[in-house]
């Protein structure tokens, strides 16, 4: 019965001699829960309206436990199921993307439990929306999400205990973790090909334009633009994700952060499309700052990034004014 508690009513709640008790498009309260008790309806007549969050929810978490499936496939055949991620997983989270704002799948994403797998959905679809930002024709945007959702594919060979620790790694245990990239590549190119996109994000995804990535230290020039567009989205979710062993940071804390990159480890203009998109995008937006309160986004200074904001009590705050005043976190409803 419980699980009705904040649910809204598709149709109305009659008594078994036909009498409405609950009006439909009520959103369900204790009070309303003692009524269906009372009058002994049955809850399996009881017919709800899904909103979007619990829709996207689902879908998301579709994607997640299909993604969990093909790659323990991967993991234990070594063979890559190019025609399932390219006929549905590839052509769903597009779908998805294509339907959803930035914010919408942020807040879907923070529903999710497993971050190993729903980070590799996470930057699928990060990466696809910046793509569609960066004005990708459709073929190259597909490329590039069925490369970003594989680009963490090394992992199936790491070792579960490092892969799953529940606290920092060791050095030792950090030179394990980053062969991932290698051994991505060597799963993935026998199937596209030492050239093929695909295979060159799995390998460069953690490479640097100041040549201090790894696994090889590449230079700017001497990486894939797919694997930048993937590190952006790779770095954004990883920032922003709360972990076992450490919280999210705030939202500017994160931009702020990536705009830092922008000065040696990442490409200046792809960061700057995603940097304005994801600013351009947060007036009129619901946030809770660092402090708990809830707030509305009402105007974003030019060239930075602080905001005046609007309270759940009327008043107006300006982060230019407090410092303090920074965003944790974003809602889309």
């Amino acid at each position: 019965m419980q699980r009705l508690l904040g649910r809204k009513l598709k149709n109305d709640v009659t008594s078994p001699n036909g009498l409405t008790i609950i009006p439909a498009q009520t959103i369900l309260l204790e009070e309303h829960l003692t009524l269906i008790s009372k009058h002994h309806v049955d809850i399996l007549d009881i017919t709800l309206i899904e909103d979007k969050a619990t829709i996207l929810q689902n879908q998301m978490k579709g994607m997640i436990n299909k993604s969990l499936e093909l790659f323990d496939y991967i993991g234990s055949s070594s063979k890559i199921p190019v025609n399932e991620l390219t006929s549905k997983l590839v052509p769903e989270l597009r779908e998805f993307v294509a339907n959803t704002s930035i914010y919408e799948l942020l807040d879907t994403l923070k529903s999710q439990d497993d971050y190993t797998y729903q980070h590799n959905i996470a930057v699928g679809a990060i990466a696809t929306l910046l793509g569609t930002w960066l004005n990708l024709e459709e073929e190259e945007l597909s490329l590039l999400t069925l490369a970003a959702t594989l680009h963490d594919v090394g992992k199936v060979k790491i070792p579960n205990e490092i892969l799953n620790k529940p606290a920092k790694l060791t050095t030792e245990e950090f030179d394990i973790m980053k062969k991932h990239t290698i051994f991505g590549y060597e799963l993935l190119v026998g199937t596209f090909g030492e050239k093929h996109n695909v295979s060159l994000v799995a390998l460069q995804h953690h490479e640097k334009g100041n040549g201090k990535g790894y696994p090889y230290g590449l230079k700017r020039n001497n990486i894939h633009f797919h694997s930048k567009i993937v590190m952006i989205a790779d770095i954004f979710h990883a920032m922003s994700s709360k972990r076992v062993y450490h919280e999210s940071m705030p939202f500017f804390e994160v931009i702020n952060q990536m705009k830092k990159f922008a000065y040696g480890e990442m490409d200046a203009k792809i960061l700057s499309v995603f940097v304005n998109n994801m600013i351009d995008r947060l007036v009129g937006q619901k946030v809770r700052l660092v402090d708990g309160r809830i707030c509305r986004v009402v105007f974003i200074y030019p060239f930075g990034h602080d905001a005046i904001f609007y309270t759940e009590n009327g008043e107006f705050l300006d982060s230019r004014e407090d410092n303090n005043l920074q965003i944790q976190e974003v809602f889309f409803y």
